[in-house]
C-alpha cells in the first residue's frame, strides 16, 4: 500500500470541468463568440426543427439562445455545469423565456425533448456512453440530436491538446467514428466535417 506521501488527490472528473468552467466564466463571452449568422447556417443545416421541446446542454453563457429562440421553441431548456456560465447566462437573458439551471447532464432527469443540441461542448463529456445513454432518455422517438461546433475539428482538437483544458476534454473524432460511439440507436443523416464547422445530427430511432 503506498505511504501518505505518496498519495495524490485526483479530483472528480465533473468537479474538475466544473471548475475549470467556473474560473472561465466572467470572460467567457471575449473568448467564445460567433456571427449569428453563421449559428444560425449550423443550425439551419443540422436540422434543428422550429417549435417543439428543445434542451440545450452545456448552454455556457447563452451563445445558441437567441438562435433558438428564433425558432419559436414551445420550450427552451438550457442546462449546464458550471453555475458561473449558468449565472452569466441568467443575466444575459433575463425575462427571454428560457428555462436555465445548472445541472450536470449525466444526472438529468427531464425528458420528452424533440431536439438536444450540443454546441461546442461536446469534448468535455469525457463519458460518451453514458452520453449517449442519457440522450436516449432524454428524446423522445424521433427526436433529434446535434452536436455542432463553431470551428474545424483540427483545429479544436489542436486547442485541446495543451493546458488545462487537456485534463476536461477528449479529442474530437471524425463524424462516422463518433457516430459509431453513439450508438446503433441513432440515425444520423447530417455530418459535416469542414475547416471551419463541424455538425454530427439525427435522429432517435
Amino acid at each position: 500500500m503506498p505511504s501518505p506521501a505518496k498519495l495524490r488527490y485526483e479530483p472528480h472528473p465533473a468537479l474538475q470541468t466544473r471548475d475549470f468552467f467556473d474560473r472561465l466564466a466572467h470572460r467567457w463571452d471575449d473568448m467564445a463568440h460567433a456571427p449569428e449568422e453563421k449559428i444560425d447556417a449550423i443550425l439551419t443545416r443540422a436540422g434543428v426543427p422550429r417549435g417543439g421541446h428543445v434542451l440545450d446542454v452545456a448552454c455556457g453563457t447563452g451563445i445558441l439562445f437567441p438562435a433558438l429562440l428564433r425558432r419559436s421553441p414551445v420550450l427552451l431548456r438550457a442546462i449546464d455545469l458550471s453555475p458561473g456560465m449558468v449565472a452569466q447566462a441568467r443575466l444575459k437573458y433575463a425575462g427571454a423565456g428560457v428555462e436555465i439551471s445548472a445541472e450536470d447532464f449525466y444526472a438529468f432527469r427531464q425528458r420528452g425533448f424533440d431536439c438536444m443540441v450540443v454546441y461546442n461542448a461536446y469534448p468535455h463529456f469525457l463519458d460518451k456512453a453514458l452520453f449517449a445513454s442519457q440522450a436516449l432518455r432524454c428524446l423522445n422517438t424521433g427526436g433529434r440530436l446535434v452536436i455542432a461546433h463553431g470551428c474545424g475539428r483540427r483545429a479544436l482538437n489542436t486547442r485541446h491538446h495543451t493546458g488545462p483544458a487537456q485534463a476536461v476534454s477528449t479529442p474530437l473524432l471524425s463524424c462516422s467514428e463518433e457516430a459509431l460511439r453513439l450508438g446503433y440507436h441513432f440515425a444520423f443523416d447530417v455530418m459535416v466535417d469542414e475547416e471551419d464547422r463541424y455538425i454530427l445530427s439525427g435522429v432517435k430511432k
